[in-house]
Parts: structure tokens; sequence; C-alpha cells
């Protein structure tokens, strides 16, 4: 697509008004933009570039982010690490998981549910941390994974709204009313998911095998140590969303939330469940030796 038609676009997926000055901008001063055609040399006529699919995606995810309730002026820098840090989520469902705040019973005498373990995408040594608004670490680590969250929703409401072109201009459908059935609602939305709508995005990840890295380490006396450790590794399967009263991503693995790995009652069925699996993933490492 051109990028009149980029901007074109992006004016579809909601109340986005962005020039097609800004987003040059975005894509060849800033750097926010990736999936980018090659800056011209120079102006004047000539073939119009083509520009990549993916760049609707960060185009609209840069919008989100820089329209955060608190995130305004948000720095190039700080939108260039959450592309990564979402990139990272898409190959891999690894975060970082936290009890919430414990008041009352001793958590011995209580269970926790799932649904209330904290997933973090990002932690203390964000490499741009201080660049994120924000008047104390707490406030910008909890301002940075709600960017990352809204980045990756905002990239796959523009997926979601193109699947759904895609199946109106082959099968032909006049009304563009989609009907959407989760677990627990069902509700009907149009095939173009507002931008500014929130909503919750699952993504799902297959555990393939575990794979042996050499570390190298530096013991007593200088001496070199090799040490074998394990890698997990991850195929992506699929990603999806629904409809939620904030933005926010949740990880599957195994088609199980990955809050659920959390074990924190191991007197629960998953729990017992879930340490069975992780028992015979275990037992299917090969051997291996630290090398000194």
């Amino acid at each position: 697509m051109r990028v009149d038609q980029l901007a074109e676009s992006l004016q579809k997926l909601g109340r986005i008004q962005v020039p097609v000055g800004t987003i040059k901008r975005w894509a060849y001063t800033e750097g926010t933009i990736r999936d980018k055609p090659p800056q011209p040399v120079q102006k004047g006529r000539g073939k119009a570039s083509e520009w990549p699919e993916e760049a609707l995606e960060e185009a609209a995810a840069v919008w989100a982010v820089r329209h955060h309730s608190h995130a305004k002026r948000l720095s190039p820098e700080v939108i260039k690490h959450i592309n990564a840090v979402a990139d990272h989520l898409y190959m891999s469902p690894l975060a970082y998981y936290a009890l919430p705040s414990v008041a009352g019973p001793l958590l011995k005498f209580r269970q926790i549910p799932y649904e209330d373990v904290i997933v973090r995408f990002a932690a203390d040594e964000f490499p741009v941390l201080d660049l994120v608004p924000g008047k104390n670490r707490a406030q910008k680590i909890d301002l940075l994974n709600s960017l990352i969250a809204t980045w990756i929703v905002a990239r796959e409401k523009v997926r979601f709204s193109k699947k759904w072109e895609h199946v109106k201009a082959h099968i032909g459908q006049k009304d563009s009313m989609v009907l959407m059935r989760t677990r627990r609602q069902s509700q009907e939305i149009n095939a173009v998911w507002p931008i500014e709508k929130p909503a919750r995005a699952y993504l799902a990840h297959t555990f393939i095998r575990f794979e042996p890295q050499d570390v190298s380490l530096t013991g007593p006396e200088d001496r070199a140590h090799s040490l074998t450790t394990f890698d997990r590794v991850y195929q992506f399967d699929r990603s999806y969303i629904v409809p939620s009263d904030r933005n926010e991503v949740i990880l599957l693995e195994n088609d199980v939330d990955t809050r659920k790995l959390f074990i924190i009652a191991d007197a629960s069925e998953d729990a017992r469940f879930l340490d069975k699996i992780r028992r015979e993933q275990l037992d299917e490492l090969p051997e291996y030796e630290a090398i000194t």
C-alpha cells in the first residue's frame, strides 16, 4: 500500500487522524515504525513506495501508546523498546510473575485465584526506564507494562480487522456485524475493531523442547568454568482478542493460562496436574554434566 493508503486505513480503525508527514516522521526520523520501504533519495515524480502490511500494525500501535492517558510526549526510544519487548512475547510466553499484596490471614491459610497473579513484561532493569513518565520506579514500571499491553492489543485489533475484511471480500457479506463468542460472554461488534476500544489479547504458544546452552563462568582464582543450562523453546501458534474493560495481554502455554503455572496452592487439582507436566518434561531431558 502507498503511504496515503496507510493513512486512510488508520482512519478506518477509529478516531485516528495521522497525516502522511507524521507517518513518515515516525518511520524515518524517529524509527518507531520499523517495517517501511527505503527512504527516497530525492523528491520528485516516480513510482510511489509500497509500504508493507506490518507498517499499518506498527503505526496503529505507535498512535495507541502515544495516546495513552498517562503517557503524553512519549520518547521514541521508549517506543522502540516497547516494540522489541512485544516482539519477544510473540516468540516466547516468558514474563515476570508476582503475587499481589496479601493482607489478612497468612498465605498458607488461604488460596489466591490465579487471575490475581501479577504479570509484568518488563522489570527494573528495563534499558530506558528513566525516560518513562512517572514519579517513582514503581509507577514507571506499571505504566511501562500498560504500554506494552496497549501496543500488543493495538496490533491485534488491526489483524482482527484485516481478517474480517478478507472474509467479507471472499463471501460477499454486506453486513459487517460479526458475532463473537467467548466462554463467558457474547458481544456483537463491527468488523473494524476501534483502536481506542479496550480489549484482552491472548498470545498462544506451544512448548517444543528444552535446548542446552553453554554458559561460561569465572570462578575462584579466575578459573573458567563451562556450565550447561536449558532454555525453553516455544512455537507461536495463534493470537486473538476478546472484549475487555481494559487493555491486557494473557500468555498461553499449551493452551494453559501461564498464570496457572505460577503454582500457589499445591492442593489444587490444577497445581497437581501442572506439576506432573513439569516433572514429565524434566524427565525427558538428556543428562549433561558441568565441564571444569
